[in-house]
């Protein structure tokens, strides 16, 4: 090969190696964006378990 081909050569590695670092970020955010929904929605569906037994114990209690 020639020096223009190796430098071709490692140009192109680099802009893969480049590439999959953007994607290992741009998968870390999703995971996070998901890690946070999902924490909502947990959230949320233990506070309305909450809500409907503190609804529901009273009625025992008269």
């Amino acid at each position: 090969m020639t020096i223009d081909g190796s430098k071709q050569e490692s140009y192109r590695e680099i802009l893969v190696i480049v590439s999959l670092q953007a994607k290992e970020k741009t998968l870390i955010r999703v995971k996070y964006l998901l890690g946070t929904t999902f924490k909502a929605a947990r959230n949320r569906f233990l506070s309305f378990l909450i809500s409907q037994m503190f609804d529901f114990f009273p009625k025992l209690y008269i």
